[in-house]
């Protein structure tokens, strides 16, 4: 590792991201830690992803292109084998960076010798709601060794993160998750590493009707129980907060049957869920018009 300058791989997993793409290259472009290799993978895209990053005349981007097509973290595992970093970030196409993000994350592993992960504050675009807002609380962000802290409030995004590349020798991501594989590979590297936070929001976190979780979120609660059961053995489920973690999912599942206009099921979720405010709040749906519903369930 060149100690003063040390190089950071962006990894970049694209299936048909152009709308947004320009925008997220361009904000690695102006990153003012100039040692950086952007790792393009194209997942076998059939739009306009590669005429616009070929449009960069920059050899620090690298294009490579998927024998055929695999879900998101078989990519990720895959781009990660094309890094020559001694620091990996992701960004996701329609995502982007404040352009100090990657200097400030590298002066925290600078000042501490001994964290693995810097990951920072961020906004979440609403694009139906042409809003921005700062995803948490600058003083709610934890660091260290955090989770229990996960359990409560997942605090990052796999565009905010950056990791110490030796992380990836003895691990990858799960390769049968698509939307948590990020969210599985943080939990259980997080019993393992200390955690920093930059606590300023540095990443631009889109949301839109196109985003996988969105698009999926009957394949996001199917992963997220098959982690919950197959956690309930090993040292995650020693954790405070990782039984709570059932009613996280749940609550998913209430959306998602409201936003289905599946009242009979969405209404036997709620009997399950224990007594609380957010349990009112469930019961209040039933009364928001279905259109309003979505835009305050989306956000």
């Amino acid at each position: 590792m060149e100690l003063n300058n040390p190089k950071v791989s962006i990894i970049m997993n694209c299936f048909n991201g152009a709308k947004y793409l320009r925008q997220s290259i361009n904000s690695v472009i102006s990153q003012s830690h100039k040692n950086w290799e952007l790792i393009f993978w194209d997942n076998m895209s059939i739009d306009d992803s590669r005429k616009i990053l070929e449009s960069f005349n920059d050899d620090r981007i690298k294009y490579h292109k998927a024998d055929e097509h695999t879900i998101l973290y078989k990519a990720r595992n895959l781009a990660l084998k094309k890094t020559s970093g001694d620091f990996i970030c992701f960004l996701d196409t329609d995502d982007y960076w404040e352009n100090d993000k990657i200097e400030k994350q590298l002066k925290k592993f600078e000042t501490d010798k001994e964290i693995s992960i810097v990951y920072t504050n961020y906004f979440i675009l609403n694009e139906k709601l042409k809003m921005k807002k700062k995803y948490t609380n600058s003083k709610k962000l934890p660091e260290g060794l955090i989770t229990e802290d996960l359990f409560k409030f997942y605090c990052t995004a796999i565009s905010t993160l950056m990791f110490k590349k030796n992380i990836f020798t003895s691990k990858t991501f799960d390769e049968r998750f698509h939307i948590i594989g990020d969210f599985d590979f943080v939990l259980n590297e997080s019993l393992l590493s200390r955690f920093a936070v930059v606590r300023e929001p540095l990443v631009y976190y889109r949301m839109h009707d196109k985003n996988e979780s969105l698009l999926n979120r009957e394949r996001h609660i199917r992963e997220l129980k098959i982690w919950f059961n197959e956690n309930k053995k090993n040292e995650l489920s020693k954790i405070n907060g990782y039984d709570n973690f059932k009613f996280k999912i749940l609550e998913l599942e209430i959306t998602k049957f409201f936003l289905e206009k599946n009242y009979k099921e969405a209404l036997k979720s709620i009997k399950t869920y224990p007594s609380s405010l957010k349990k009112i709040k469930f019961f209040m749906f039933f009364f928001i018009p279905n259109t309003l519903l979505k835009k305050l369930i989306n956000y």
